[in-house]
């Protein structure tokens, strides 16, 4: 236990020695409030006129209603600090709740993130797909496109190389008019036969690939030349009436298709 303090105080002029626990100040704050509480009093002209006893009273019920006043504001204060901390005690709560819930707010948000990822993910896959698919039409049109203009090309050379080979093998013969048998007195020498020309070279069919170029007719000689050679020959004919027969035998010429001697034997 704390030791007992013995301070001297002055309290209405009087010197007192007061014991006890507390320290000396605090014991001289309270001879002191004392002191001006009779000071307060004796101020008063009602108080002047009373003994000592009713003096002392007096004082004693100053000191008490001060206290109890102090005493008064202190449950207010005490109660509003109550209340206070009763809020304080709210407001956490609801700071905690709100916490919670901002937290659960922030893991939806990353979820739906992680699910905006994935579809972006999705979307992209599924653009380069569509893009992969398109140019896949594509080629397949100009494939298919290519296989017909081929095709109409290949149809169009066979048609034109059909159409040459007939023009080639169809070209007609020069015609023989029948001309009078001359009187024979010496045998003439026959003439060479005209030699068979070579045939036009077929055009070969070009590749797929190759542009077809346009096959070049070859000009046709003896048609050209059919109407020189049969004014020739009606120069050389013999005339009825009037025979005449060289003493050379006349040769005949490569170009010329006329057989010699017109009667076969």
């Amino acid at each position: 236990m704390a030791d007992m303090n013995e301070t001297q105080v002055i309290i209405a002029g009087k010197v007192l020695t007061l014991t006890g626990y507390e320290t000396a100040e605090y014991t001289q704050k309270v001879a002191n409030y004392i002191n001006k509480k009779m000071d307060e009093c004796r101020n008063a002209v009602s108080f002047r006129s009373q003994n000592k006893e009713t003096q002392m009273l007096l004082v004693a019920l100053n000191i008490a209603d001060d206290y109890m006043k102090i005493s008064e504001k202190l449950t207010e204060n005490e109660q509003l600090i109550k209340d206070k901390d009763k809020e304080i005690y709210n407001l956490k709560h609801d700071i905690v709740t709100t916490q919670s819930r901002l937290d659960k707010a922030d893991e939806q948000v990353r979820t739906l993130q992680d699910k905006m990822a994935e579809s972006s993910k999705k979307l992209i896959q599924l653009d380069a797909k569509l893009r992969t698919r398109d140019k896949a039409s594509k080629t397949e049109k100009e494939d298919k496109e290519e296989k017909t203009e081929t095709k109409s090309e290949t149809k169009s050379e066979a048609k034109s190389e059909a159409k040459t080979e007939s023009k080639a093998e169809s070209k007609p013969e020069p015609k023989t008019e029948p001309k009078p048998e001359p009187v024979k007195e010496t045998p003439k020498p026959e003439a060479p036969k005209a030699e068979s020309k070579p045939e036009a070279p077929k055009a070969e069919a070009p590749k797929a690939e190759d542009k077809p170029e346009p096959v070049k007719e070859s000009p046709k000689p003896e048609e050209s030349k059919s109407e020189a050679s049969k004014e020739e020959e009606k120069k050389d004919e013999p005339k009825i009436g009037s025979l005449r027969m060289d003493s050379q035998p006349r040769l005949v010429k490569d170009k010329d298709t006329v057989p010699f001697p017109l009667n076969k034997h």
